[in-house]
């Protein structure tokens, strides 16, 4: 149950300091009525906004497991969009609707150890690490090592503040013979679509459908997420099944992950982020290779120990 599914939005409001996203509050008579008629095992809440917190209150009165996933440190990302009044205020609904939410029977699954133990701190009584699951078309077989040598470097995901991107498009600057794309939307897109009209060797895609992301991985040799706050980097762990060269910062979760610190490149800590990406251009064409290939192995291998660690969790009569 998610917005614009079958329940019915009660009320829908941008969200302030983004107009691209919204907070959605569900009917509670329709999602109540939804949730009877189903008669879950287990209800998995997925954010601490309206929906997550109606499910939670469902379980209850239902008395079924619950579980929730902890995958974004919000109260990190209000410290960057909102220091004024309305940023503690959103802080602190952030920290309410979690502690409500870890509640005493709730198992909270966190997709970093850095996030699992912000959960504990908040009061979650029992915690666990969790990987991304990526989607199956992401696993088939990819088409194609990177080029050699690179020439094409990805950026992908919401662009905002936290995502650095003014860094990336100084990359590009920097880097007049490599070509850059950026696929997404989000606050910043006004500054991206000014700098790149700027640069010739940017492209600017605008926001990329999940269905079509792949097809603009395997266009292009590296993928870059610079980002200052990451809790993990989905995109990242979907680069790496499509066994491309991968460069993150040291503040993505996903390199908290020590099975896929084969597959990952990181920025160094001082280094820029220009600097970085010369450098992986830079490495020897056998080196890149594997570095590839281990990242295809790894995102897979992570991929079918989640899938594993969640039948396990919901029981042997979903793994049947």
């Amino acid at each position: 149950f998610c917005p614009g599914g079958e329940v019915r939005d009660w009320l829908r409001l941008p969200l302030p300091g983004d107009t691209t996203q919204s907070i959605s509050f569900p009917s509670p008579r329709m999602l109540s009525r939804a949730l009877r008629r189903l008669q879950p095992d287990a209800i998995i809440c997925a954010t601490p906004g309206p929906y997550g917190l109606m499910g939670s209150w469902m379980s209850k009165r239902l008395d079924t497991r619950l579980i929730i996933g902890f995958h974004t440190h919000y109260e990190k990302l209000t410290e960057i969009y909102w220091k004024s009044f309305f940023g503690k205020v959103t802080r602190w609904y952030f920290d309410i609707a979690n502690r409500m939410l870890f509640r005493k029977n709730a198992l909270v699954l966190a997709n970093s150890e850095a996030v699992a133990e912000e959960a504990r701190r908040m009061g979650a009584p029992e915690v666990q690490l969790m990987g991304t699951l990526v989607a199956s078309d992401f696993l088939e077989p990819p088409t194609r090592l990177p080029a050699d040598p690179v020439r094409d470097v990805l950026f992908a995901g919401r662009l905002a503040a936290e995502k650095n991107l003014d860094k990336f498009l100084d990359a590009a600057e920097r880097l007049p013979e490599l070509r850059f794309t950026i696929a997404g939307d989000g606050p910043q897109r006004e500054m991206v679509e000014t700098r790149a009209s700027r640069l010739p060797n940017v492209r600017y895609l605008g926001w990329v459908a999940r269905s079509e992301l792949r097809g603009v991985m395997d266009a292009t040799d590296m993928l870059v997420l610079p980002s200052k706050v990451e809790s993990f980097g989905t995109v990242a762990l979907e680069a790496m099944a499509r066994q491309r060269l991968v460069l993150v910062s040291g503040d993505c979760g996903i390199v908290q992950w020590p099975s896929l610190s084969d597959g990952l490149c990181r920025i160094g800590e001082g280094e820029c982020l220009t600097d970085a990406i010369a450098r992986v251009v830079s490495m020897p064409s056998a080196d890149r290779a594997a570095r590839a290939e281990a990242a295809r192995g790894a995102a897979c291998d992570l991929n079918r120990h989640s899938l594993h660690r969640w039948l396990d969790l919901l029981g042997s009569d979903a793994r049947a």
